[in-house]
């Protein structure tokens, strides 16, 4: 809520008054001479945020798209001095209540990050030894088939078939070649 509230109660009248004077006349001082393409860019967007930032304060726009209402102005804030150590300036706000930190083990983030490491780097090693071995037993041929002797002698048959039928397609065609010549 505080981005589409602004933050105007922080700000002095100072800032607020070199923001509202001194920055478009800073801009357009710096960007008198830059294409005329880019400065229709900064325009166009400008406008296009100056619209969203009406549109978001609009209770009928917020109900369309289910946006959750803003706050009344009166609505009751949290005094944050009391729950925090910061003696600079605070500012309220509307939220009910403070989150919580979360816990961090004893490990501290570090710690935690550690073990986390370790982990996935045994776990790699493990996968990397298994990987190793499986291609170690596939080409000394020591690794278990998958399929029964029945099937194995089955794919064999097929591929000698097979073989045979290429070769003699070839030749059949080289035949063909040598007799239209």
């Amino acid at each position: 809520a505080g981005g589409e509230l602004g933050s105007t109660a922080a700000m002095s009248t100072t800032a607020m008054r070199f923001f509202q004077w001194g920055m478009p006349i800073m801009s357009t001082l710096f960007m008198s001479f830059w294409p005329a393409l880019l400065q229709l860019g900064f325009f166009t967007t400008s406008v296009m945020a100056l619209t969203q930032a009406r549109l978001f304060k609009q209770t009928w726009f917020r109900n369309f798209w289910n946006i959750h209402p803003l706050p009344p102005k009166d609505s009751p804030t949290i005094e944050m001095e009391s729950r925090s150590g910061y003696k600079g300036m605070v500012i309220p706000t509307t939220a009910r209540e403070v989150p919580q930190q979360p816990e961090v083990s004893q490990g501290g983030v570090f710690g935690n990050a550690r073990s986390k490491f370790k982990a996935t780097v045994s776990d790699l090693q493990e996968r990397g030894q298994k990987f190793v071995q499986s291609n170690m037993e596939q080409n000394t041929g020591k690794t278990a088939s998958r399929r029964s002797a029945a099937e194995v002698n089955e794919a064999k048959r097929y591929d000698e078939k097979r073989r045979k039928e290429i070769q003699q397609a070839k030749m059949h065609n080289s035949g063909r070649k040598h007799t239209r010549r």
